[in-house]
């Protein structure tokens, strides 16, 4: 690794850290300074912007923490701690920091797994059956002599050293593992480590697979078989039954794919320095080097056992980079994967140094407005002379209202029209939800909206795109009673319609569930809670916002949301990719909606913490003349102690800001508090299932 720092053209060695005597010796042949302590380097004058982290496995996490408490960025070596207590620790320190701390598990930069990785997110495998795969290898003994004799021990084996690598690899390419039986092979040197193991691994994504050759002999290693075209890997050959009718009788067209040329450290080098700049997302995060970790441990468990270990919590901890491959291949059916390892691995070291990087510095800036240039802005963008953004004028006096209703435009798509049929152009940002007559259904809602997703050709998601627009252009209906969702612009009396839309709820939610706290964050699957706050109000697209005071019952609110969500995922969706994007997105809201999990339990109070953090901002710009303080109950209905924490400390800030002027509270049962019918109207509406 310090040979690729030294002849990249981003980065700069600067100095090597290692006690052993060698380490100076390879500091002087780099021309670099040395020190013997990480304590050293940090006082002295060559503090690095970053580090490369390759000490021995148990003391990865100490050193890791040091240089991130100094404000170091750290790439660290896999695994990412020897156990999972202190890889949990590691990870709860990192949330107290702003450093970048990527594993290296370099195989994911492998130009054939790069290239594995494109084929898999674009789903022209279809639905992944199988994986095919067995890599078998020698290790010499002197491998297992001094100064590495130590991997004659029980850490020392090939699932720690070597498997971590393909395990990462699996999470990288199908997803989280929540299964694993595992039986150990024979024993040839008699050492405490393992020589080698055969898996049985569950996804909870979906395959079925074994590993399949020697990397040296240039056979491939796995085969991949989906519903639509198989994939070999290396070689990246893509067999399917094009121009002919599927069947075992039929001959298999074969195509060989293009590689591009790369070595894997190097473009994990290029790849952290720009992490570092912020250019990209860590492409393996502490969490995703966590996840691995648990599953080899859940391996380890299986051997002694010889039996089958369950990862009851593996959800909570596992987490990638939102990207693609997330909708395409996560969570489809359970699939089995077998994965094969016969005698051993081959040996995959490096000198235990910290390699220290200086990528070029990367300036950050942010602008705010003041009320005079927001006010200036609104001004360029409408310029009708003043303008003012009314939270508190009693609608029913209002006499431009008809500015903002929806009617059949031409087409028949939905339009913002005035009081005499003509086009408001400044209107099109507002879509009314659909007023159905009599019993509600989709077909009905479709039949007023109509227009809304178009025509489009077979397994497109065009369809499923348009229909998502609603979300951005309907406005959260309990701001709306209190006349929040007009911008009235004078002295023409023009309404822009400007209020929350669900879009920008569902949006701030997305980045709350980034901010999990320290004590709850580590048990989180976080992509899949951002994924799930994104997801939730996604029936609102036509079924509209419905309030605790609207007079709908509930379970009829669950009735027309589930009806939505099944025309959005199968109707919509369901010829997509395989209709594996659909499956998804229909499997994540029903979790929301049942309400079982963590993930759900988080997701439920950064709903009801979205909602009170709007109720505030909107307080705070009526300057005392709105209360809006009936919203402030859910704070009641909150269920992790992590999140209430926030809940909590909003109420202080709205106390305050009220001081001893009249308000609502908010609170059951206290003096100014929620009238009766509304808090038990928000019962009702919070009521579990």
């Amino acid at each position: 690794m310090p040979e690729q720092v030294v002849q990249s053209s981003e980065a700069k060695l600067v100095a090597v850290v290692d006690p052993a005597p060698a380490g100076a010796q390879l500091a002087a042949e780099l021309n670099v300074a040395h020190y013997t302590s990480v304590g050293d380097l940090l006082q002295s004058e060559h503090v690095p912007q970053a580090a490369i982290v390759c000490t021995t496995n148990h003391t990865n996490v100490a050193v890791s923490k040091q240089l991130s408490s100094g404000g170091v960025h750290v790439l660290v070596e896999k695994p990412i701690s020897s156990d999972i207590p202190s890889g949990t620790e590691l990870l709860s320190h990192l949330q107290t920091t702003e450093v970048k701390t990527p594993v290296g598990h370099h195989r994911r930069f492998n130009p054939y797994i790069i290239s594995t990785k494109k084929v898999l997110d674009s789903g022209a495998l279809g639905k992944i059956i199988a994986i095919n795969g067995l890599w078998t290898t020698y290790k010499p003994g002197d491998y297992f002599e001094a100064p590495t004799d130590g991997k004659q021990g029980k850490d020392g084996g090939v699932i720690l050293i070597n498997a971590i690598h393909e395990i990462d690899l699996l999470h990288h390419l199908l997803g989280p593992i929540t299964r694993v039986h595992a039986e150990k092979t024979t024993s040839q040197r008699g050492h405490e480590a393992e020589e080698g193991a055969a898996l049985t691994l569950r996804f909870e994504s979906g395959g079925d697979g074994r590993e399949s050759s020697d990397p040296k002999t240039g056979q491939n290693i796995y085969q991949i078989f989906g519903s639509e075209e198989t994939l070999s890997v290396p070689d990246l050959s893509i067999w399917s039954y094009k121009g002919t009718n599927k069947s075992w009788r039929s001959e298999m067209a074969k195509e060989r794919l293009a590689v591009e040329d790369g070595i894997p450290f190097e473009l994990q080098l290029a790849h952290f320095c720009r992490v570092i700049q912020g250019k990209e997302s860590p492409s393996c995060s502490p969490q995703a080097g966590l996840a691995a970790l648990i599953v080899c441990q859940a391996t380890k468990e299986a051997l002694e056992a010889n039996s089958t270990v369950e990862i009851l919590d593996y959800d909570l901890a596992f987490l990638q980079p939102l990207s693609p491959s997330l909708l395409v291949l996560s969570h489809q059916r359970p699939v089995i994967l077998h994965w094969a390892e016969s005698i051993t691995l081959a040996p995959a070291t490096d000198p235990a140094i910290v390699a220290l990087l200086r990528p070029p510095t990367l300036s950050l800036h942010s602008a705010c407005f003041t009320p005079l240039q927001e006010k200036a802005a609104l001004s360029h963008f409408f310029p009708s002379a003043n303008q003012e953004q009314t939270c508190c004028d009693d609608p029913s006096t209002s006499t431009i209202d008809s500015t903002i209703m929806s009617s059949a435009g031409p087409n028949g798509t939905n339009s913002a029209s005035s009081a005499n049929g003509e086009v408001d152009i400044k209107n099109l940002g507002h879509v009314e939800t659909p007023k159905v007559q009599g019993t509600w259904t989709v077909e009905k809602a479709l039949e007023i909206s109509s227009g809304t997703t178009g025509p489009a050709e077979a397994g497109s998601p065009l369809p499923y795109f348009h229909l998502i627009e609603r979300l951005k252009t309907t406005k959260r209906e309990g701001w709306r009673r209190f006349g929040i969702a007009r911008l009235v612009l004078y002295p023409t009396s023009r309404v822009i319609a400007r209020g929350e839309s669900i879009a920008d709820h569902m949006y701030r939610m997305s980045l709350l569930s980034m901010l999990a706290p320290p004590a709850l964050a580590p048990r989180l699957d976080l992509a899949r809670c951002m994924k799930m706050c994104l997801i939730h109000d996604m029936a609102e697209s036509l079924v509209g916002d419905i309030t605790p005071v609207d007079g709908v019952a509930k379970p009829e609110k669950n009735r027309r949301e589930a009806e939505t969500m099944d025309y959005i995922t199968k109707n919509l969706l369901g010829s997509v990719y395989g209709g594996i994007p659909g499956a998804e997105i229909r499997e994540i809201w029903q979790e929301y909606e049942d309400s079982q999990t963590l993930n759900s339990h988080f997701v439920h109070d950064l709903d009801k913490m979205e909602l009170l953090l709007q109720m505030m901002e909107y307080e705070k710009r009526g300057q005392g003349k709105l209360d809006l303080g009936e919203f402030a109950y859910v704070a009641t209905k909150f269920t992790l102690p992590e999140t209430k924490e926030w809940a909590d400390a909003l109420l202080k800030e709205r106390e305050h800001f009220w001081g001893t002027q009249q308000h609502v509270h908010g609170e059951a049962g206290t003096e100014g508090g929620v009238q009766e019918d509304r808090r038990q109207q928000q019962d009702d509406y919070y009521e579990r299932k």
